[in-house]
């Protein structure tokens, strides 16, 4: 096989498991995270109940093996990753490549904050973190978030980016029995600020 053609299983081994920024700690999900991050959404029902379609009214052991699970397998198929972001050994949010397609050279992305942590910049900086890491060592050239339209505070942290909107997807996701639209973003050839 040519130096020049990469295989999957090459590009999950470049998938970073770690990384500092600020004062915090981007690291991958595992399965040690369990308790941690039943702490962090259980201390944060209603918070994140207003856009994430996976919170309900409890947030168990199980709810958390099972993401930690699915997000190990995406790793292992190169098709995605979930990083915790952490202060004082605490996961505070999640960043999360959703999924990559390859071909395409393009990744969807998602994050989520602790309601104490929010406004406070750390969601920007941890993502921007994210699109260095995969523009400059994943080489991919588009990544793609959306947002629930009445999600203010994820849009600011897009546009703060440097994401462009592609403009409104009309009812794309139900959201706890109702449909919402969500404002889709993009970014393509990310210079670092």
């Amino acid at each position: 096989m040519s130096a020049l053609v990469e295989t999957k299983a090459s590009k999950v081994n470049r998938l970073k498991v770690q990384n500092n920024f600020d004062s915090y700690l981007l690291r991958q999900v595992n399965l040690s995270d369990i308790s941690n991050l039943v702490n962090v959404v259980s201390n944060n029902l209603t918070h994140l109940c207003k856009w994430l379609p996976w919170v309900g009214d409890v947030y168990n052991a199980s709810d958390a093996k099972n993401f930690i699970i699915q997000s190990c397998e995406k790793f292992n198929n190169a098709a995605g990753a979930d990083y915790a972001v952490i202060a004082s050994d605490a996961i505070i949010g999640i960043v999360g490549i959703h999924s990559i397609n390859w071909d395409d050279r393009l990744a969807s992305i998602g994050f989520w904050m602790s309601s104490s942590y929010c406004g406070k910049g750390i969601a920007t900086s941890a993502v921007r973190k994210l699109f260095a890491y995969l523009f400059d060592d994943l080489l991919l050239q588009k990544i793609v978030l959306t947002v629930a339209e009445d999600n203010t505070a994820s849009s600011k942290v897009a546009k703060k980016l440097g994401m462009e909107s592609d403009g409104l997807l009309i009812k794309p996701e139900l959201l706890h029995g109702k449909y919402i639209n969500h404002v889709a973003y993009r970014l393509e050839n990310w210079v670092r600020k």
